[in-house]
């Protein structure tokens, strides 16, 4: 793997866990509403035995995708709390990334010029 490559997992790493953070602060409220609307519809409502069953059931699924959210949340607060504390960082590191490509070009197209023709003339006299 490349020099540039693994610059750009990283670079990378911190601009995924803002996006799943996001998302996932999004889905933890999402799934409190749908707590709220399930616990309430529970509450005002005598249902028969098999729509509470299914509201248990929801409600379970619902506790679950909003721990999975939460966890997340947890997770990438770490990494997004450090990319903004070094910020400026974060972007000189974007330039970095810029100029080891910019290299790693330079150094696969490399090409020599000869100053002289010592290497015909040697060549030359074997064959």
């Amino acid at each position: 793997m490349k020099r540039s490559e693994r610059i750009e997992d990283f670079l990378n790493l911190l601009r995924e866990s803002q996006q799943e953070y996001n998302i996932a602060v999004s889905d933890e409220k999402e799934k409190n509403d749908e707590t709220q609307d399930l616990l309430h519809y529970s509450e005002l409502h005598d249902d028969i035995p098999c729509n509470e069953l299914a509201i248990m059931q929801a409600m379970k699924q619902t506790r679950r995708d909003r721990r999975t959210a939460k966890d997340t949340t947890i997770l990438s607060a770490h990494l997004i709390d450090w990319a903004e504390k070094y910020r400026k960082a974060v972007k000189e590191l974007e330039q970095v990334l810029g100029n080891v490509r910019k290299d790693e070009t330079h150094i696969e197209n490399r090409y020599y010029t000869p100053k002289t023709d010592i290497v015909e003339r040697t060549l030359g006299r074997r064959e």
